[in-house]
């Protein structure tokens, strides 16, 4: 069954986010990285009002679509994530929520 995995970059005080170096390096290192475990596709979504914290509690997030659960657990467990989270401070200086869970139905 695939599984989504969520990524969200939290809009604090003080909140940097360099979405050219996100777009143009940290995602394909993400699916060179990833990909071989299963992760199939990636989407980035950057969320309009942004520079207000009250309105919008997030900037940007990344929807990552994986093979199923294994692939998951597999990518997470392996050396290859430490290069995708060690270059998370190249383009943030929050630190992301990651969450992961299977689609339970699809239209």
């Amino acid at each position: 069954m695939p599984h989504i995995s969520i990524v969200l970059y939290p809009n604090n005080p003080g909140n940097t986010f360099d979405m050219k170096y996100y777009i143009d390096t940290h995602m394909p290192l993400v699916q060179e990285n990833w990909g071989p475990f299963g992760l199939e596709k990636w989407q980035v979504i950057e969320y309009e009002g942004a520079e207000d914290a009250a309105r919008t509690p997030y900037t940007v997030s990344a929807i990552l679509t994986w093979k199923d659960a294994a692939a998951v657990k597999a990518a997470l467990a392996s050396p290859a994530s430490q290069t995708v989270f060690n270059d998370v401070p190249k383009f943030s200086n929050q630190t992301p929520v990651f969450m992961s869970a299977p689609i339970i139905k699809e239209t």
